[in-house]
């Protein structure tokens, strides 16, 4: 075994001292310490990890998929809560076959609405696609909504309830008014949401 002179040591110290003091001094150049330890030095990998923390946050839900979320829930119970009362499904002067409709109504609302409602919170591979399957559907029912007044005889809530529907300088605030607002927060909060993507994609 090679013997070690007693006069080496303090210089054995300062060698160890002067690798001890580049190390954490200059981190990037410690790679080479990674060949023989195997692990990455820990300023790396706390660099490493707040980036991933940084990545998570931004892709949260964006402001656009929650206005979206929030029409596709109205889309699904309004129904519901507009027609299920004295003036729809319960109207003593409606015909069965008219609370039938009515009633049918109702049920497409609700399927939209949850199949909406399921496509903005499905964790696919398309994220896109999810988001404008989610916008789409409740704009069907918006949408029927306002193209119904074109149709002969139809009118809205004031034609029997005139005391439950707002005037405003003799313009009534019915159903086109509803469906003209839902389908403006639908252009809303895809517009947002497409704008959050290309932000996403810049980064």
């Amino acid at each position: 075994m090679p013997c070690t002179r007693s006069g080496d040591g303090p210089r054995n110290r300062l060698s160890v001292g002067l690798v001890l003091h580049t190390f954490h001094s200059r981190p990037q150049e410690s790679a080479s310490l990674t060949l023989s330890t195997g692990q990455r030095p820990a300023g790396r990998r706390l660099r490493g990890w707040s980036r991933s923390v940084g990545v998570g946050r931004r892709q949260g839900v964006s402001a656009g998929r929650k206005v979206l979320s929030i029409v596709a829930g109205v889309t699904a119970v309004g129904g519901f809560a507009a027609d299920w009362n004295r003036t729809h499904l319960f109207n003593p002067n409606w015909s069965p076959h008219a609370r039938f409709h009515d009633a049918q109504t109702v049920a497409t609302g609700a399927l939209l609405g949850l199949g909406g409602l399921w496509a903005l919170n499905r964790k696919g591979s398309a994220p896109q696609r999810d988001v404008a399957l989610g916008a789409l559907l409740p704009t069907f029912f918006w949408a029927s909504m306002g193209a119904a007044f074109g149709f002969p005889g139809a009118e809205g809530l004031q034609s029997e309830f005139p005391e439950l529907v707002p005037r405003v300088r003799g313009v009534w605030i019915d159903e086109r008014f509803g469906s003209a607002v839902m389908l403006g927060l639908i252009a809303v909060g895809y517009g947002l949401d497409r704008r959050s993507q290309a932000d996403q994609a810049r980064r």
